[in-house]
């Protein structure tokens, strides 16, 4: 490979992988404060990982504007676990977003029947316990 190509190469993968590492290394860095007393990276339901398990819920840590995307991998993992579904939104934008954030997620997974768990991660926070927490539908038996 001649160096015009490396170059290229490592400009490309700079410029568009870069943010993506960022934001798994700024997850990675909320799930170690968040789950510190939790089973983390637990293998479920075949090639999924749950950001958190405990006793009670499976979770997925997620930034508030992706609550679409945590809110169906917490679904996803409580199945596969027999858990109740938790999702953490790390609200790292304005109030306002993580309020709009956290009632899509509300509205949706209340709309379609489900019982979950959702935390508003703010930056204030120093763990899951301060974290505000909102109970949906029906717990898990």
């Amino acid at each position: 490979m001649d160096i015009s190509r490396l170059l290229f190469a490592i400009a490309f993968t700079t410029i568009f992988f870069s943010p993506a590492i960022a934001q798994n290394v700024d997850e990675n860095a909320h799930q170690a404060r968040l789950c510190a007393d939790l089973q983390t990276e637990v293998a479920v339901g075949g090639q999924m990982r749950a950001d958190c398990i405990s006793d009670t819920h499976a979770i997925e840590i997620d930034f508030a504007q992706k609550w679409k995307e945590g809110g169906g991998q917490a679904l996803a993992y409580g199945v596969a676990t027999g858990l109740r579904p938790g999702l953490i939104l790390i609200c790292e934008r304005s109030e306002a977003s993580c309020l709009a954030s956290s009632l899509g997620t509300q509205q949706t997974l209340s709309a379609l029947g489900f019982g979950f768990t959702l935390w508003e991660y703010l930056p204030t926070d120093e763990r899951l316990g301060q974290c505000h927490k909102s109970e949906f539908g029906l717990p898990k038996n």
